[in-house]
């Protein structure tokens, strides 16, 4: 007669399974805290409004008013570029704080609307424009040529240029008078 081979249930961890569990909860944790230290600093600008260093792109857009636009005519002040479209709630949400910001700077600062007009309806833009008293120029990219330039694939975004016309900072979604207050105390002498 065969026997046949016993079988047996392990019951429990063995120590070493213990210790590399144990040893994976520490790992675990060190990440943690890590993340959460590099995440939380203490920083004067808002963690949601990210750096950058690249030339503005040179373009010439049509305004709403008949005029026109290039980033790279704005050098000497700082210049915030806002992209923006009627139909985009977040846009309408951060409208208010844009044109209250360009208010308070005045000549210190120059802002300018980047309507995505390939989306847009002309009797909308001065609708939107009329709505939230939009008083700084507002372009038209009825060509999705700034689009192109600055890489937009989600609105609303904002960059702010440096006056030697340099973008410095981009945020991406709805911004905030305050994260337009700490940007601009780094880009205003």
């Amino acid at each position: 007669m065969t026997s046949e081979p016993e079988t047996t249930v392990k019951q429990g961890l063995s120590r070493k399974e213990w210790l590399w569990l144990g040893a994976g909860i520490v790992v675990a944790i060190i990440v943690i805290a890590t993340v959460a230290i590099l995440t939380s600093g203490n920083s004067n600008k808002p963690q949601t409004v990210v750096g950058i260093d690249r030339p503005v792109p040179a373009m010439v857009l049509k305004t709403v008013d008949g005029g026109s636009f290039n980033p790279t005519e704005y050098r000497g002040k700082p210049l915030i570029i806002n992209f923006w479209a009627s139909w985009c709630e977040p846009c309408k949400e951060e409208m208010p704080a844009l044109v209250r910001t360009a208010e308070r700077y005045g000549d210190k600062i120059a802002v300018v609307g980047i309507n995505l007009t390939d989306q847009d309806k002309d009797q909308e833009i001065r609708r939107f424009i009329q709505r939230y008293a939009v008083t700084y120029p507002i372009a038209l990219d009825n060509e999705r040529v700034a689009q192109q330039a600055f890489g937009i694939f989600n609105i609303p975004v904002t960059f702010f240029i440096d006056s030697e016309g340099i973008i410095r900072y981009t945020r991406i979604n709805a911004i905030t008078e305050t994260e337009m207050d700490h940007v601009l105390s780094e880009l205003l002498p």
